[in-house]
């Protein structure tokens, strides 16, 4: 127990975090994972802390046997779980792939247990279904002590029928009771309601031990909350949950954000083993190099711009206080930042004071309006956010302060071959140089800046928006360059989106340098 303002508290509750990414996850249209990369997957969840990792469906094919038992040989620490449905040969090869993991495996044995499916799908009846989960049970229990059986479309199947089923896989040994709300048919309270009414029906018969999991699809948008109400008040231990949600239709419950919610609300009264800081990576790393699919950059806690903010109003509360538009700091999700801005005609004088600090450009506060004032009217005229590089040039207008580029692109050009290396060739100052590179065409122009002008920098952001159609279409090109603690925006415009790209950079590399001349005139300055 805990105290706390004089009064006692529980421990959270841990929550057992079962992965179905590699099962549930890839049944997606969108996401796919070969034998290496779901290898890569199940490494960087059992990284990140995940306690049950479903690697696989090993009676689907060849492969994905291949790929369950690769997972059960190499990673080490989680529970490795296999999918079957009530089919001796689905269940002997769950088993089989499964032998590597020693007594980490766990069967995950599937049944429908509502009449539509039982009826329909199956064409039997009740009875027939019952004797079948038991049977299936049972053989699944000759392979390893931990079963986890799951009642598909339990959420539309008679309550009744339900809890008669579940007592008889819990006395034929199935350690684990998973209850998915199979096409998203329930409300939080309803499905919060069900999983209790089981949990007291295991209770009463002396199945205290056998765990109830959560497992939720999003039809409706309630995924998150019908799994986080499972937990808090349905009797729930387990979640099952895919990296971003990925999952048919329209997916999963989403890990980052189950975990999320879990540490940054204590009130819940629950925890988890998953180390929040993790979850970036696995969403906008693991996730696009090994699914093939990307996870939104709004998705909450660890989504970019959840912590980017473009109103005045909310540019002024966060620079007094970030937690006047967060209720927790970003910094538990691993962003080294607290906030970001982005500079348009919604943004005050506070943020435009604030980026321009970041430039080291002082301005006073009637040349503040006057920027401000300019801000928004470039913004607005031409409708897009604006970069560094535009608001240097704004303040420079009002201030009189002389910008001159240090570095000058003259010439460029660019060539691919068939096996993937880009060559580029830049002319910066009358100094020409090129480089090969098989990080593509804009890594080759990267490695040419960095050796013409003299220092180092990472490219933390590209975006290109297509502006215009036919024989005139132009890109606009929007790069983020990080050097020494700047971190700049800028962005060019151009038919040829090489060009363009090319000079974004070049745009950041010369903000940072003038940014660097302030300070050192500053200094220079001080000690005169």
């Amino acid at each position: 127990m805990r105290e706390q303002g004089g009064e006692q508290l529980k421990e959270p509750t841990n929550v057992i975090i079962f992965d179905t990414t590699l099962r549930d996850g890839v049944q997606s249209p969108d996401a796919s994972a070969n034998k290496e990369n779901a290898l890569y997957i199940a490494e960087s969840l059992a990284e990140a802390g995940t306690d049950v990792i479903e690697a696989g469906f090993p009676g689907s094919s060849r492969g994905n046997f291949a790929t369950v038992r690769n997972i059960a040989d190499k990673v080490n620490g989680p529970i490795i779980a296999a999918f079957a449905r009530t089919l001796p040969e689905d269940i002997e090869q769950a088993g089989r792939a499964l032998e590597p993991a020693g007594d980490r495996a766990r069967i995950n044995v599937c049944a429908p247990v509502s009449d539509l499916h039982i009826k329909e799908r199956l064409g039997m009846g009740r009875k027939s279904l019952l004797e079948l989960a038991v049977k299936s049970t049972k053989q699944a229990k000759e392979h390893t002590h931990d079963v986890e059986f799951s009642f598909e479309d339990s959420t539309r199947a008679d309550l009744e029928f339900l809890k008669k089923t579940v007592l008889a896989v819990a006395n034929t040994g199935a350690t684990t009771m998973m209850l998915p709300d199979t096409v998203g048919a329930m409300l939080p309270r309803e499905y919060s309601e069900r999983l209790l009414a089981v949990r007291e029906e295991l209770d009463s018969q002396g199945f205290k031990d056998v765990v109830i999991a959560a497992h939720c699809h999003n039809d409706l948008g309630q995924s998150v909350m019908n799994s986080v109400d499972a937990l808090r008040f349905g009797g729930a231990e387990q979640v099952e949950v895919t990296i971003g949600g990925v999952g048919e239709r329209n997916g999963n419950t989403p890990l980052e954000l189950v975990v999320g919610n879990i540490a940054v609300q204590p009130e819940l009264g629950l925890r988890t083993n998953v180390d929040p800081l993790k979850l970036r990576n696995l969403t906008h790393s693991v996730a696009p190099r090994a699914l093939g699919v990307r996870v939104a950059e709004t998705q909450p806690f660890i989504g970019r711009k959840s912590y980017v903010h473009g109103s005045g109003m909310h540019q002024d509360g966060v620079i007094k206080d970030e937690g006047t538009f967060k209720n927790f700091p970003s910094s538990t999700f691993g962003f080294d930042k607290p906030f970001e801005f982005k500079i348009n005609d919604q943004s005050g004088k506070a943020g435009v004071r604030y980026e321009l600090s970041r430039l080291n450009v002082n301005v006073g506060d009637d040349e503040l309006l006057r920027v401000t004032e300019a801000v928004k009217d470039l913004s607005t005229n031409e409708d897009r956010n604006l970069g560094h590089n535009d608001l240097e040039k704004l303040a420079s207008g009002v201030t009189g302060e002389k910008m001159e580029d240090k570095f000058n692109l003259e010439t460029f050009s660019f060539s691919g071959d068939t096996e993937g290396i880009c060559e580029a060739t830049l002319t910066i100052n009358g100094q020409k140089k090129t480089v090969k590179s098989e990080g593509g065409v804009v890594d080759a122009a990267k490695q040419v800046m960095q050796f013409i002008v003299g220092f180092e920098f990472d490219i933390g952001g590209w975006h290109v928006d297509d502006l215009e159609e036919g024989s005139d279409a132009a890109v606009r090109i929007f790069a983020t360059v990080k050097h020494n603690g700047y971190e700049i925006d800028t962005h060019a415009k151009s038919k040829v989106s090489e060009r363009a790209g090319v000079e974004a950079l070049m745009h950041a590399v010369n903000v940072i340098d003038r940014a660097e001349e302030r300070v050192q005139k500053a200094e220079a300055k001080k000690a005169a």
